[in-house]
């Protein structure tokens, strides 16, 4: 237990997507997981500009079918838990909860938000990017997430990855690099731009500050922010995008 979160694991329990090497019950790997979770929160709430959560949330982690959940996490605010069956999205729900305590929740870039400060803030959140890219779909619960379709992009997506950047392994991978391939491999084809949300929201939050992320989470398409349009926005990032590539 810590003042902030309370971790529930199961007897037995096995990462859907981590092996032993990656996470176990190990003291030291529960106390780095621990200790990264509470430096997520302790930057997370400085930019949210909240102080504590209530009361601590409980976290529960099972194998898989233990919860019977449709997904690898669930967040149930009403029990003030969350329940993952993989390490991986605890921080993603972390920032979730977060944003509703801030009452920042719900608007229309929300959960790219939310992804985006989990990638940036969690190892284990980028580590499962790092499945992706590596194509080690096997050990994941959603199995019908991965249609051939999306294996495919997924191909194309580390080609271009690997093209710009160099083959790489779990300790040289960066995540944001990835994130902004994926962007690229969707734009490249199309004269518009493909709005990414995790890379654009990325753009956003880097170039002009958290404010402005918030203003155009809650405007979207209506928004003027010193007469730049949502559109202005969109191209920018568009532009700045291409060129990483």
């Amino acid at each position: 237990k810590t003042k902030r979160l309370h971790y529930y694991f199961s007897y037995n329990y096995n990462d859907s997507d981590f092996n032993d090497e990656e996470f176990s019950l190990r003291y030291s790997s529960v106390t780095d997981f621990i200790k990264e979770n509470e430096m997520l929160l302790d930057e997370l709430f400085t930019i949210y500009k909240i102080h504590e959560f209530p009361t601590p949330i409980n976290c529960f982690f099972g194998n898989a079918d233990e919860f019977n959940l449709g997904n690898l996490c669930y967040h149930n605010l009403a029990h003030n838990a969350i329940a993952c069956y993989t390490v991986g999205r605890l921080a993603l729900n972390l920032v979730d909860r977060i944003a509703y305590e801030a009452d920042l929740s719900g608007y229309t870039y929300h959960p790219h938000i939310n992804a985006y400060f989990s990638l940036k803030y969690s190892s284990y959140a980028a580590k499962m990017e790092y499945l992706d890219y590596s194509l080690r779909f096997k050990n994941r619960f959603v199995t019908e997430y991965y249609s051939e379709e999306s294996k495919s992009i997924i191909k194309n997506v580390r080609e271009q990855y690997d093209k710009t950047y160099g083959k790489c392994t779990a300790s040289s991978f960066d995540v944001h690099k990835w994130i902004q391939s994926f962007a690229y491999v969707y734009n490249r084809d199309t004269e518009q731009p493909v709005l990414f949300g995790y890379s654009f929201v990325g753009y956003i939050y880097e170039t002009y500050g958290f404010d402005t992320l918030m203003e155009i989470n809650r405007k979207a398409s209506s928004v003027n922010i010193n007469g730049k349009t949502f559109e202005n926005f969109v191209y920018e990032w568009h532009n700045w995008l291409v060129q990483q590539f």
